[in-house]
């Protein structure tokens, strides 16, 4: 008898849970039919210069994109070809000729070439100017059709002509995957000042980051990172450089989902070595995003170290990438935020430097330029502000111990 009670009690709680939550949950029939009209209209009226009828799949890419576009900048839709070429150059299996790049009124303008890259190898050069492609004139071409052109399948190789001193030449050059340095620039300045440029935060910027350390080590009395320009990458790469200048158990970025119960918290371990001692300077601008942002914002709460520079962009977000299961699209979708030990929250607002440095647009323009290249001179530091500041930031913290 009590037995049957029970089951009756269990059946009466089930009926009733499941009319509430038919009560409860949304309902889009208005919003279904909306659209369902507005599919139709579209496919019986609309008329474009082809007056050919718009396929159903081109309108639900449309409606996707629609539906993602408007939540943020790093939320959108991506069709087969965007996601198959996102998910090939993770995988490394899309290759280039490794030169760097900008648009210029007679092509495509090489501001440096990547050291032992196939396009060095070529020996093509900085200053070259790309007219051409497979031999397809690309001086009227915009950005991204001219750069799409050069990269390829690793092992194909392609036609570069090059303008060099009002010369057209032709280069053959093998696409391959190359390795490019995202501690890409290091000098002693002032002969104790270790000065490294990171420009990514990729697989490989902490190794090479370590490595640069390494091959300076007993050189330098103070360490001035250069952040500047770079748009961030990897959180995990972010905080394994800021784990090397902590003490263990030191709060190093906590990244945030919807529900702050699933926070998540990233402290700094005792199994690696440390450098607790040595001052450090975080150069940054308008451009330092990401985990840029999260570096600076995690030594400087630390009290490790002092922020040069401006204002930065304010990407605090953490994205996930997702794959329709039959379509073959895809999008990329913001799951949470990040704050620094200070639980300042850097998406929309940035880090505000310790030392604010405006830079005017020629200053500006002059950084860029240089941040982009690989082979640069000391010389070449000499009238930037920032660097200089923080030369003199770097001077004042070795005072007390001459």
């Amino acid at each position: 008898m009590m037995q049957k009670s029970l089951t009756l009690f269990c059946i009466i709680n089930l009926i009733i849970t499941f009319y509430f939550w038919f009560q409860l949950k949304p309902s889009y029939d208005k919003e279904i039919q909306d659209f369902n009209f507005t599919v139709q209209m579209i496919q019986n009226q609309y008329v474009d210069e082809s007056h050919q009828k718009v396929s159903s799949q081109k309108l639900f890419n449309y409606a996707l994109r629609g539906l993602l576009s408007d939540l943020d900048s790093n939320t959108y839709y991506m069709e087969p070809e965007i996601l198959k070429e996102l998910t090939q150059i993770t995988e490394g299996k899309i290759g280039g000729i490794g030169v760097v790049i900008e648009d210029n009124d007679s092509g495509l303008l090489i501001l440096d070439t990547v050291p032992n890259a196939p396009a060095q190898a070529a020996g093509i050069e900085a200053n070259d100017i790309i007219i051409s492609v497979s031999d397809q004139d690309i001086t009227e071409m915009d950005f991204k059709s001219s750069t799409s052109l050069i990269k390829g399948e690793i092992g194909t190789s392609v036609n570069i002509g090059i303008l060099r001193d009002n010369q057209k030449q032709i280069f053959l050059v093998e696409r391959q995957n190359y390795s490019l340095p995202s501690a890409k620039q290091c000098f002693i300045l002032k002969e104790k000042f270790l000065y490294v440029v990171i420009s990514e935060f990729s697989t490989s910027t902490a190794d090479n980051f370590f490595e640069r350390l390494e091959n300076h080590e007993g050189k330098y009395e103070g360490i001035i990172i250069d952040v500047r320009e770079n748009p961030g990458g990897l959180i995990h790469t972010a905080v394994e450089i800021c784990d090397y200048f902590l003490p263990e158990n030191k709060l190093i970025v906590s990244t945030v989902p919807r529900n702050p119960k699933h926070r998540s918290d990233y402290f700094s371990s005792s199994s690696k070595p440390k450098d607790l001692t040595t001052p450090l300077i975080i150069l940054q601008d308008r451009n330092s995003a990401s985990a840029s942002e999260l570096l600076a914002g995690s030594l400087r709460d630390n009290g490790r170290a002092t922020i040069i520079g401006t204002q930065s962009f304010g990407k605090g977000s953490v994205q996930s990438v997702l794959h329709y299961p039959k379509s073959g699209n895809g999008f990329r979708i913001t799951i949470a935020h990040y704050y620094t030990p200070a639980n300042q929250k850097i998406h929309g607002v940035g880090i505000t430097p310790d030392i604010e440095i405006p830079l005017d647009e020629g200053e500006y323009r002059k950084l860029q330029f240089r941040l982009k290249k690989f082979n640069v001179k000391i010389a070449d530091f000499s009238e930037d502000p920032h660097i200089t500041r923080a030369i003199e930031e770097l001077e004042s913290k070795l005072e007390p111990y001459k």
